[in-house]
């Protein structure tokens, strides 16, 4: 009985470690945010990599929302139901976001891998000159949706080709761990 108790309270310790970084990074940005708790994951509508959280448009949540952890980006909602939906995860091979490196604005188009310690960061320069550990946030969409400004997405871990080369881009390590979701936001409202 006291094994249980113990355990009980380490996972709620996780939860609320989960909840105090989620309401970190959403007070930092000013975001509107919804909390949820993933409930599920698999597949969903022919994707791989998706979960389901316990908010749906009961609480504000519509379909292509920006869905974070404390760590940073975790993906978008793609069907919303009263109380639950489903999340497209940025891992996912079909997942495809806006970014931005946080040192020097260059921009580009980050996409998941399939591997949930992995993603990929087209370039549109080239030439842009990038280093390994520099940080990429979503640079946003109109309106917020489906990805808010200044999300943090991963660092560089590695760059593929060389300056100039059509094809070079660099592997993020996402910030975002999909493999031990548990206590996720919804952004509703992304700043003015």
């Amino acid at each position: 009985r006291l094994q249980a108790e113990l355990d009980t309270i380490a996972n709620a310790r996780a939860r609320v470690a989960d909840l105090e970084a989620l309401l970190g990074l959403v007070s930092v940005n000013d975001y509107d945010a919804v909390p949820a708790q993933v409930i599920a994951v698999g597949p969903a509508q022919g994707v791989a990599w998706t979960a389901t959280i316990d908010a749906g448009s009961r609480d504000g949540v519509e379909r292509d929302m920006s869905v974070i952890s404390g760590a940073g980006l975790v993906g978008r909602t793609i069907d919303v139901g009263p109380t639950p939906s489903t999340v497209l995860l940025v891992v996912a091979a079909t997942s495809s976001v806006g970014g931005r490196l946080a040192g020097t604005a260059q921009i580009g188009s980050v996409s998941g891998t399939g591997r949930q310690d992995a993603l990929t960061m087209q370039l549109l320069d080239p030439l842009a000159a990038v280093d390994v550990g520099d940080v990429v946030v979503a640079f946003g969409s109109e309106g917020g949706r489906p990805y808010a400004p200044g999300i943090p997405i991963g660092t560089v871990a590695e760059m593929r080709g060389t300056e100039g080369q059509r094809t070079r881009s660099a592997i993020l390590v996402p910030y975002a761990d999909v493999s031990r979701l548990d206590i996720v936001g919804v952004i509703l409202r992304a700043p003015e």
